[in-house]
């Protein structure tokens, strides 16, 4: 999760393809819940003990990149599952370029070494797309001997859907199951915002506006040895900073491109060249220039709650999966507020909570990011690993990885942490509840590797380096897109000239 790495548009996406996966076909959106209809067996760990009789002695293969949660997985719920079942699971938790090169090369080469793999939400439609994964829906329906009684799949957080294949909420089949989720929210240091905020009427609880924001670090750097605020900028990750937190703020969503037509240039009926694209362009550039620490642009996942707790920074948006290591850091001295959003998105989220369509689809805030397991299409030992997932995911695992990690995936987990310290400390928890439907994962997934590692950081890079015009870096960013979505297949048709 560090970030939204992950990503990967997983080759040239064609028309989008008609949601493959291995025991693919047409199977509904709830994964077929009757298989694990009733209560968790009274004695969990023998149901799976007897359900892996058959698989004793297999090894399955698992490749992630190491994040908490992850190495939470490896070393806090493995051991005791190959106890249990005995089935053994090679586990490596990787940096993230190694495990996506490992799970491209095993999928595009039909190499079944590999079982297991971690998806981040942003990449899992490409992956599903190409026929990298198994439906792991239908794989559940067709296997009801090893799936677990109570195994809750309407008990994930909402964050599930982003693993759905065609996308939409609720409307296709999930080929991951999700392992990991947090939502980027503002962190801050309250002994110092908030004498700040009181000062000047603001209040990081709501929604203040980016100008507001901007006004409060820079009464905090006025006032203290410490910079107002801080933001990851260094390679691609500035390119996800854009795209993730501060266009949303603005009112630009899906990355600027409009998910149904596929186009990116505003003539066209896409934002990433519009007026809202250019306003957060030129706030990021501020924010980092004048309010950050002067190594803002060396910053990258983790540097922005490393500058916090360095006390080099005052506040800044930061992933989920590092809001323990913050907390414990700094105590009681550090909380959680929301992101910034202009009066245009505030109404614009009521607009989506009433059903009503948002310009550029339905409105969110921020960034809702994590990943999930998936079973490798060339996987030979398919069964042992769905056994170990759900071993991994099973309501009692999720809670203790939020009471020791912070990071949610089912609802039933939530009661585990509101007492905790992680929540008296910094309310993120609280937030998470009562905001999660505000914040939005990657919709077009197919694609946004291939976006963001190309005009998008470009573009933004050309702008922050002083070469071009905000104006300029967004009209070309947008024309750019639209050639790249062409040449992938998912845009029939581009412009002769440029629109502006």
């Amino acid at each position: 999760m560090a970030g939204c790495s992950g990503q990967g548009d997983g080759g040239d996406g064609g028309d989008g393809g008609d949601g493959g996966g291995s025991d693919g076909g047409d199977s509904g959106s709830d994964g077929g819940d009757e298989v694990a209809a009733g209560d968790p067996p009274d004695d969990v760990e023998e149901w799976f003990a007897q359900a892996a009789e058959p698989y004793q002695g297999t090894t399955i293969s698992l490749v992630t990149e190491s994040t908490p949660s992850s190495l939470y997985y490896q070393n806090e719920i493995t051991p005791r599952f190959e106890e249990v079942t005995g089935i053994n699971v090679d586990f490596s938790a990787v940096a993230f370029g190694e495990m996506y090169n490992r799970e491209v090369s095993s999928a595009t080469s039909n190499d079944p070494s590999l079982d297991i793999g971690y998806i981040e939400q942003d990449a899992s439609n490409a992956y599903a797309n190409n026929d990298w994964i198994v439906n792991i829906d239908e794989f559940r329906r067709n296997h009801p001997e090893i799936t677990m009684p109570g195994f809750d799949l309407d008990d994930f957080t909402g964050f599930q859907w982003n693993f759905n294949y065609p996308p939409g909420e609720g409307e296709g089949p999930r080929y991951s199951y999700p392992m990991e989720s947090g939502l980027k929210m503002l962190i801050y240091r309250e002994d110092i915002v908030n004498d700040v905020a009181s000062d000047h009427g603001y209040d990081p609880d709501e929604y203040m506006s980016p100008d507001d924001y901007m006004d409060m670090a820079a009464h905090i750097q006025e006032n203290t040895d410490m910079a107002g605020h801080s933001q990851q900028h260094k390679g691609v990750t500035g390119a996800y900073a854009l795209t993730e937190s501060y266009w949303p703020m603005f009112g630009v969503y899906d990355w600027g491109v409009d998910p149904n037509q596929w186009v990116a240039l505003e003539s066209r009926g896409g934002q990433m060249n519009s007026d809202r694209s250019v306003e957060a362009l030129k706030f990021y550039k501020e924010m980092g220039e004048n309010y950050a620490p002067d190594n803002w642009k060396s910053l990258t996942w983790s540097g922005v709650p490393d500058t916090i707790i360095s006390e080099q920074a005052a506040m800044g948006l930061i992933y989920g999966e590092n809001v323990a290591k913050t907390q414990e850091a700094l105590g009681d001295s550090v909380t959680s507020g929301l992101p910034p959003a202009t009066q245009n998105v505030v109404d614009e989220l009521e607009m989506s909570a009433s059903e009503d369509p948002a310009p550029g689809g339905p409105a969110y805030v921020g960034y809702y990011n994590g990943a999930g397991w998936a079973i490798m299409s060339a996987s030979e030992k398919k069964e042992a690993a769905y056994l170990y997932i759900q071993w991994m995911l099973r309501p009692e695992a999720s809670r203790k990885l939020a009471e020791e990690v912070g990071l949610i995936v089912r609802e039933s987990a939530f009661e585990a942490v509101m007492d905790g310290q992680i929540n008296e400390n910094t309310s993120y928890f609280d937030r998470f509840r009562d905001h999660e439907a505000d914040f939005q994962g990657c919709r077009i997934g197919e694609v946004q590797k291939a976006l963001v590692e190309g005009p998008i950081f470009d573009w933004l890079h050309r702008f922050t380096d002083g070469e071009v015009e905000a104006e300029t870096a967004a009209n070309e960013m947008a024309w750019e897109t639209e050639q790249v979505l062409n040449r992938m297949g998912f845009l029939g048709a581009t412009l002769d000239e440029k629109p502006f």
